[in-house]
């Protein structure tokens, strides 16, 4: 790992709107990296600028994972730093691309023809039940997440209807996804 001392060489921090700039130049250091995060190039080695930000302020590299709490990779302003852990990562974390239904961690079961929800706790992944109607395992699912302390904007972003409606779903679901999605298109073409 490179030095702090070696960092301040080479680079300075406005920890107010997170911007890095090289202190040779005053332009500003690094781009946007491939997961949305910010990255800077310091002798020879690319770092991400979050923790460059954090070493400059306290003087040492963050001993864990760091969080966006606003959970936007981008914004490396000091006041939306905070050291975390693998669990606050997850319970801040947006919607994966995966997700098939539009929603964390409720799923169509096969199998049974029912829709089931989830949530991890702990490390564990907690069984929350089997649904008939998509709504109420929605419910559940959002019920968990408040109990446990999940934040407000988990699951929250990356999949559009769009991308949901062009994976595999029962046919019902199919049928009200079209819907949704001819209305959304028509509010957009109304001023």
């Amino acid at each position: 790992m490179i030095s702090v001392g070696i960092l301040r060489h080479h680079i300075e921090a406005n920890f107010d709107t997170g911007v890095l700039r090289r202190r040779k130049t005053g332009r500003v250091a690094g781009g946007l990296g491939s997961e949305g995060c910010r990255v800077v190039k310091v002798a020879g080695r690319k770092l991400q600028a979050h923790r460059v930000i954090w070493a400059l302020a306290y003087g040492s590299w963050p001993l864990g994972p760091l969080d966006h709490i606003n959970g936007k990779r981008a914004d490396n302003r000091l006041a939306n730093l905070r050291i975390g852990s693998g669990g606050i990562n997850q319970r801040n974390a947006a919607r994966s691309k995966r997700s098939t239904s539009g929603r964390t961690c409720v799923s169509w079961y096969k199998g049974r023809k029912v829709w089931q929800a989830y949530i991890q706790r702990s490390g564990q992944r907690e069984h929350l039940g089997y649904f008939a109607r998509f709504e109420d395992a929605v419910a559940a699912r959002a019920k968990a997440e408040a109990t446990i302390g999940y934040s407000p904007r988990h699951g929250a972003g990356r999949v559009t209807f769009r991308q949901a409606f062009a994976r595999r779903m029962p046919d019902g679901w199919r049928a009200y996804l079209r819907t949704e999605l001819l209305k959304a298109q028509r509010s957009e073409d109304c001023p």
